[in-house]
């Protein structure tokens, strides 16, 4: 369907900024945003940068889904096609232009506040798990088995979903190095809200987490 803009103020008023495209996210401060384009080895795949002055679009990287921007606003990451198990991760410095690979069978992942971590949901041949991450090279820690972390862009804690087997086991929060805390015995699927507020669902509504 395409990727549109509105004005918080006015939801129902509307605009088409590209007929194609998905995972729209904002860039810190510009009036542009970073979407990926559709997977079916067209020109238009990838990662795009639109201007929304001027609906201008510029390709960031050639294939790739899923961008995230860092709080800061420097840094895009995105998943290129890896393999049954997840995808690779990669984290382009706009400053820099430098490109790291951080790792594969990536399935989900979010950016911490400091902008130089992020949670990840790895796969494999094996369970699901929670690991950390950070640009400087440190590395990757486990947090526990589980899924769909959420990072608040404020601070370190990441809201994550635990496992047991394959059974939800409702919601955690920690830090990286810190032992998980239960939140609650619902929840998956936490996403960002806001600075210092997570949001995730259940089977009777919404949960909100506020640190």
């Amino acid at each position: 369907a395409g990727i549109y803009v509105a004005e918080s103020g006015t939801p129902t008023v509307f605009q088409k900024v590209w007929d194609r495209g998905s995972h729209p996210r904002f860039l810190v401060d510009e009036n542009s945003l970073v979407c990926a384009g559709p997977e079916d080895g067209s020109d238009q795949q990838g990662i795009w940068q639109i201007n929304l002055d001027n609906l201008q679009c510029h390709p960031i990287a050639p294939t790739g889904t899923s961008p995230e921007i860092s709080t800061d606003g420097m840094k895009i990451s995105y998943l290129i096609p890896g393999d049954v198990f997840g995808r690779v991760l990669v984290v382009l410095n706009r400053e820099t232009g430098r490109r790291d690979t951080l790792t594969n069978h990536v399935l989900n992942y979010t950016w911490l506040g400091d902008s130089e971590t992020l949670a990840l949901e790895v796969g494999g041949d094996g369970p699901r798990e929670v690991f950390t991450v950070n640009l400087m090279g440190d590395t990757a820690r486990s947090l526990a088995l589980g899924s769909f972390p959420a990072g608040f862009p404020q601070g370190q804690e990441v809201v994550f979903t635990g496992l047991v087997g394959d059974r939800l086991d409702g919601l955690f929060v920690c830090s990286p190095g810190q032992t998980p805390t239960r939140i609650s015995n619902l929840g998956t699927r936490a996403a960002p809200a806001g600075m210092n507020r997570i949001l995730a669902q259940d089977s009777t509504g919404l949960i909100e987490i506020v640190r």
